[in-house]
Order: C-alpha cells, then structure tokens, then sequence
C-alpha cells in the first residue's frame, strides 16, 4: 500500500496578522513549510498550520511524516475533504512502530 510522505526540513514558523475584510476582526494565522512526495519528480512545497498547545503554535520537527485518517472528512455533499483545521501529520517511524507492535 503506498502512502503520501510528508517530509519537514525546517521548525521555523512564520506568522501573518491582520484584519478580516468581511469582519474587521484581527486574525493571526501561523505557517510551517513542509514538502509533499506526491509521485513528481521532486517534492512540492506547501505550508500547513502547525498545532497549536497552550494557544500556541508548536512546529512539527524535522522528519517525515504521514497525513493522520482522522484529517480526512466527508462533506455535506459526500465528497472526501482534506479537513484544514483538522490537518495533522503522524511521524512516519511511530506509524511503522504502531504496525509492528
């Protein structure tokens, strides 16, 4: 069975801030860099919210990872979602330690 490979290279977060156009509420909203080995020849980068402890943001270490099933959801319409606010990464070496226990 072959599965999406996350890899993280960095622990940085960046953090962006402002106000909702639509609300006029501040925001804050924060990033890590992570690269998706999705079959191309090389990695494609994307950013993903790391989670949050204590109200705040904790970085994924550097590894690699796979995207958690629970990050996965059904719409309203039936159609399989990635969930943004649900998004989480499971390190590869503690799934294949799960699978082998």
């Amino acid at each position: 069975m072959s599965q999406i490979v996350i890899e993280i290279f960095d622990i940085a977060i960046s953090t962006k801030t402002g106000k909702s156009k639509a609300t006029g509420q501040p925001y804050t909203l924060h990033q890590q860099e992570g690269y998706i080995h999705n079959g191309h020849r090389f990695p494609e980068r994307f950013v993903l919210t790391p989670p949050m402890v204590d109200d705040k943001p904790v970085a994924y270490p550097v590894g690699k990872y796979v995207i958690c099933p629970s990050s996965f959801k059904v719409s309203e319409y039936g159609e399989l979602e990635l969930g943004r606010y649900e998004f989480k990464l499971l390190r590869l070496e503690e799934k294949l330690a799960a699978k082998a226990a």
